[in-house]
This record gives structure tokens, C-alpha cells and sequence, in this order.
């Protein structure tokens, strides 16, 4: 991570959305939330700025210059950087929750399916917000990959096509959009698969291991829509975003 305060900027500009789950939910009858892939806690310190109780809070995050950081900024949060105390904590609880946010998307396929039986299945509240593709794929015009391009330095545009292809769809358009703000960090951005989330996948799963849908939502982020359009004269009308809340039958 190269710039380290430019990521946490960013992750504020969408921190209200995020925090979705907390009116859909009795929050307060939850003992352990655990925020997975925390990053440096900004997540965790929004909930609890909105009166959760900080000893309920865990974050888990392999990344240890990012829980370096979580530990310096709130200590009043607990984090960590292994799945190894999990069992634990899951035993010690009475009522518990695992959040998802803008992580999955980060994980390989065949982590993200071992993830959803070692993981999510041992909770009994599962919240996941992330990226989904555009319902249906179509050619753009090239008038409008001409004016997207001549508005993003030529570096960033054909690192961007050397990982993903040529922006020619719709599919490769949304992508680029969702990613080319990050510029500082984009090396390690362009790498991120956006649209990998399993969500049949993980919606399937859950169902079948007694979980019933509490909300979902997909979108298109209020934040991204309006720089795009901004920035390049755009209107995003199809889906960016999901949003999902599943809770165990009977908690």
C-alpha cells in the first residue's frame, strides 16, 4: 500500500453506505462482531461511533502493516491478524455477526468457498457489501471509450487493458470506472478481480446451511455515479454494487 492516508480517504467517501446494516438489524443484541478483512479499522470505529459498545469489535486482517496501524489508531478495538482465535471467540458468544465489506472481491474463488463453510456459516448474523457486475453486457460505442480514455493518464489506461482487456464493453466500462480513481495505489488496485464475488454461490450456501434473508439490495453507488459523470460526462444507470443480510433461522 503506497499511500496509506489517500486509502483511508477513500474508504470514508462510501463509510455511510457501509455502514447499511446497522438499521436493519437489532445491533445491540449482538456480543462479537467481527469486521473480516478490517483493513486500518475505519469500519469498526464508524460503528462504534455510532454507540456500539467497542468490546463487542474485532477485526481481522492479514495484512500487518494495516493492523499495525488499526492497534496505534484504536486501541479501544480489538484486532488481529490470524483466523486462529476465532473458534474461541465464537464459543465465548451468545450472538454473533461477521461483515464483508468491500473484501471479498480481493479473495480467489476457491478461498472465498472455503471461506463461506470455515467462516460464514459458524455466525449467526452474515453481512456482505461488495461490487457486482452490470446485469447484462453490451459493446460501447467508441466515441465513448475515445472520452474516457483522453481523461486518464495513458499509463493507467493501458495498465489497466493489459490486466482486463480493451474497455469495449460494458463489463470492462463499469471496471474501469469503479477502479481509476484509486491512482496512487493502482498498481495493486488493477490487480483486484471487482467483479469475483460467488454471491449465488454464497446466497445458496447460506440458505442451505438454515440462513433466511433479512435485506438485499443491489445498486449503483450514489458516490461513483456521480464522479464518473463528473469526470467524464457519464450516466452509470446499471448496478456497481450488492448488499446483502442473512441471519441463522431462530437467532
Amino acid at each position: 500500500m503506497k499511500d496509506l492516508n489517500i486509502y483511508k480517504l477513500r474508504l470514508s467517501q462510501s463509510m455511510e453506505d457501509k455502514l447499511f446494516f446497522l438499521n436493519k438489524v437489532d445491533i445491540d443484541s449482538y456480543d462479537f462482531i467481527l469486521d473480516f478483512g478490517c483493513g486500518t479499522g475505519e469500519l469498526l470505529n464508524a460503528i462504534r461511533s455510532r454507540g456500539v459498545d467497542p468490546d463487542k469489535l474485532f477485526g481481522l486482517d492479514t495484512n500487518e502493516e494495516m493492523i499495525e496501524h488499526a492497534l496505534a489508531t484504536y486501541p479501544y478495538i480489538k484486532f488481529m491478524s490470524s483466523l486462529e482465535p476465532l473458534e474461541v471467540l465464537l464459543k465465548k458468544s451468545t450472538k454473533s455477526m461477521v461483515i464483508f465489506s468491500s473484501v471479498l472481491h480481493e479473495i480467489d474463488d476457491h478461498t472465498q468457498r472455503k471461506l463461506i463453510h470455515t467462516v460464514m456459516t459458524k455466525f449467526d448474523t452474515v453481512v456482505i457489501r461488495d461490487m457486482k457486475q452490470p446485469l447484462n453486457n453490451e459493446p460501447i460505442p467508441n466515441r465513448t471509450r475515445k472520452r474516457v480514455l483522453e481523461q486518464v493518464a495513458p499509463w493507467q489506461a493501458e495498465m489497466f487493458e493489459n490486466k482486463w482487456g480493451k474497455i469495449v464493453d460494458k463489463y470492462g466500462l463499469y471496471r474501469f470506472f469503479l477502479m481509476n480513481e484509486f491512482v496512487e495505489n493502482f498498481e495493486t488496485e488493477v490487480e483486484e478481480d471487482y467483479f469475483g464475488v460467488l454471491w449465488g454461490e454464497i446466497i445458496w450456501a447460506l440458505e442451505d446451511a438454515g440462513f433466511d434473508m433479512v435485506y438485499a439490495s443491489a445498486f449503483t453507488l450514489p458516490y461513483r455515479k456521480h464522479q464518473v459523470q463528473k469526470r467524464f460526462s457519464h450516466v452509470m444507470n446499471d448496478i456497481t454494487h450488492k448488499k446483502i443480510i442473512y441471519t441463522k433461522r431462530g437467532k
